[in-house]
């Protein structure tokens, strides 16, 4: 399996986020997709911090955010904490911040997801500014 880091991520969600305009995009997408298929980590809720992370798929990805196949149905505006793949030097404890858009039924057992990407969430706060900042960005996503 792809190893894909966070830089990687950055790199491609750049990359994506440039060519968006000179893609044709279908149905209500705003942003291309590129398919990738990597297992990520999800969080349920983003004020949470004792949730359990849960594994499940990457299916692709753009410039937006991205689409998980996920075990269960999820809440249109309801938030996630979205965790990459990362080396172990590397900064795994700082997830995105994602709000899914749609949810609908795969299969059986298997429920497709399109979350957009709406920050990230800065796991060792230096300050009481960042931690205003990320309730800041909570109360946005939250309501």
């Amino acid at each position: 399996m792809q190893k894909f880091t966070d830089q990687k991520f950055i790199e491609a969600v750049r990359i994506l986020q440039a060519t968006e305009g000179q893609k044709a995009r279908s149905g209500k997408r705003r942003a291309p997709r590129q398919q990738i298929r990597v297992p990520v980590q999800i969080k349920f809720g983003v004020k949470d911090s004792k949730g359990a992370w849960i594994t499940t798929e990457l299916r692709d990805m753009s410039g937006r955010g991205v689409s998980l196949a996920v075990g269960e149905a999820m809440n249109v505006g309801s938030s996630l904490l979205l965790r990459l793949p990362a080396p172990a030097w590397e900064d795994a404890d700082a997830p995105l911040i994602c709000r899914v858009c749609y949810c609908r039924r795969d299969s059986a057992k298997v429920f497709l997801a399109g979350v957009e990407f709406v920050g990230r969430l800065d796991a060792t706060p230096t300050s009481a500014n960042s931690a205003a900042e990320r309730e800041r960005i909570q109360r946005s996503i939250l309501g």
